[in-house]
């Protein structure tokens, strides 16, 4: 399990930290794997997240050692990960680090959605009176149309990153559409669109929430997906406490003419 490193840092982590940037840079940045993360290791940092498309700004956290681990690297690999702890919405705030075997460079290609979708990663509601308008735009792909960020987005925001991918998708405001959609998968796929249900759910809501899978535990599901805790993020769910109601995956039809 690996934690987040950031300049001035200093323990094993950055040790294995310079040993994979002496591998997987080029040129090689020849690093002194001393475990302190000094200026050289910043800059190489910041080099590698340029080269794959990552926010550059010099600190590893989970996409970071992922994307360090799996480019150039077999898909059998696996690597845990810490997450970010979350505590509402039914997702546990202790959920155990998600696995990310089969997260490999051919996995995110054959879904290359789930690139829109962490570049979407932060977006949140806004409170009070005034509504965030990345989420009115997410609103606008589906036929409610809701203009305000406060009405639940989830569904909303699978279809504006497929639309964005060059699919249509449901055109419903309803997590629960879904499952009448593109190709019904029996196992889970990097970047399928799960649904998922909470029996406990709160009478204000239906209980079903859609977002993209990521990876899984004995115990756990790894959804990253909008309207989760009012943001668009990576969350844990207890498998304990929801039913996994089915996965889908686009087909040919589904695309955008």
């Amino acid at each position: 399990m690996f934690r987040k490193l950031k300049y001035g840092d200093k323990n094993d982590d950055v040790v294995r930290l310079q040993k994979i940037l002496n591998k997987k840079l080029f040129p090689p940045p020849h690093l002194e794997e001393d475990g302190e993360f000094g200026s050289n290791t910043f800059k190489a940092v910041k080099k590698f997240q340029q080269s794959v498309g990552l926010t550059s700004n010099g600190v590893v956290g989970p996409w970071t050692w992922i994307r360090l681990y799996f480019r150039r690297m077999p898909s059998s690999f696996s690597v845990r990960i810490p997450l970010p702890r979350r505590a509402s919405g039914g997702v546990s705030p202790n959920a155990p680090s998600a696995p990310t075997k089969g997260i490999s460079k051919s996995a995110s290609e054959s879904a290359p959605w789930m690139e829109i979708v962490k570049k979407e990663r932060g977006t949140s509601q806004i409170e009070k009176e005034k509504h965030n308008p990345r989420i009115i735009e997410y609103h606008s792909t589906t036929t409610l149309k809701a203009k305000n960020d406060e009405t639940a987005w989830c569904s909303s925001f699978v279809n504006w990153v497929m639309k964005e991918a060059g699919y249509n998708g449901t055109g419903n405001a309803l997590a629960i559409s879904w499952l009448n959609w593109g190709q019904k998968l029996e196992k889970p796929r990097y970047g399928a669109i799960t649904v998922v249900y909470n029996p406990k759910h709160s009478p204000r809501s239906s209980g079903n929430h859609v977002a993209f899978f990521v990876s899984e535990t004995k115990t756990h599901i790894y959804l990253m997906g909008g309207n989760q805790s009012k943001t668009v993020r990576l969350s844990g769910y207890p498998k304990n406490k929801f039913i996994i109601k089915g996965y889908c995956w686009p087909t040919k039809n589904n695309k955008t003419k």
